[in-house]
């Protein structure tokens, strides 16, 4: 019985963040962090490459393109949600 009436009531926040910044200059540290990871990887790949005497290629980016710019919507009822879950 206390198993059911402990999942059915709510619980508190067990864990606290650890971090103090504020979210928008802990976002642009995670990305500063995460660019410099790529391009450190790029750099070691490059340096291993040239280490063993092979040429990475560098391929083209094919452009992306969108067949239409529109987007479409119709309305659903709770009714069609209900008949598709």
């Amino acid at each position: 019985m206390w198993k059911v009436i402990r999942n059915c009531s709510p619980r508190k926040e067990t864990t606290q963040p650890v971090y103090i910044k504020d979210n928008k200059l802990l976002a642009n540290d995670f990305n500063e962090f995460f660019t410099l990871v790529g391009q450190r990887a790029a750099e070691a790949s490059q340096k291993l490459a040239a280490e063993n005497n092979r040429h990475l290629k560098k391929r083209p980016t094919p452009p992306i393109t969108y067949t239409t710019n529109e987007f479409h919507s119709r309305l659903v009822t709770t009714a069609v949600i209900r008949k598709i879950v």
